[in-house]
Parts: C-alpha cells; sequence; structure tokens
C-alpha cells in the first residue's frame, strides 16, 4: 500500500483543493494503485493464491478499454 491509514485520515475536501494540479494527480495514482491492490487481496482465495501471493489475471491491451471510457461509462460524477 502506498498510502497509510493516517494519509487516508487527512484526506477531506480542503486538503484535497489545496493540492496542485501535479500533486492531485499523484495523488490518484497512488490512490487507485491501493485500491487494486485491496481489490485483489478481497478476492483472493485458496484456489487462487500460490504462497500467499494472489493469482494477477490481466486482460491483453487490445481487450482493455481504455480507462476514460471505462470511467465515464461505469461512474456518475455529478456531485462533484
Amino acid at each position: 500500500m502506498q498510502l497509510s491509514r493516517y494519509d487516508l485520515q487527512q484526506l477531506n475536501a480542503s486538503t484535497i483543493d489545496s493540492l496542485s494540479w501535479n500533486e492531485g494527480k499523484a495523488l490518484i495514482l497512488k490512490l487507485v494503485a491501493d485500491l487494486i491492490e485491496a481489490y485483489d487481496r478481497q478476492n483472493q482465495n485458496s484456489r487462487n493464491t500460490v504462497h500467499g501471493h494472489p493469482a494477477v489475471k490481466r486482460r491483453s491491451r487490445r481487450q482493455q478499454k481504455p480507462i476514460t471510457r471505462r470511467i465515464s461509462t461505469s461512474l456518475s460524477l455529478s456531485g462533484y
């Protein structure tokens, strides 16, 4: 995990508003990496782990939709 529990507790609207564009982008990248790691940990079980490490299945690059398309079609951010 890239962000500690303390780091996450410090995040609120005012701290996020105070970030520069580059700092905000860096924070988003860390949050996404941590979210993927947490998702992988949550979904591991005895059938898809080897020595405590989750098996990672990734789609090939051709099968993946661009991240912007996946986000815009799966999330509604109108309240933000």
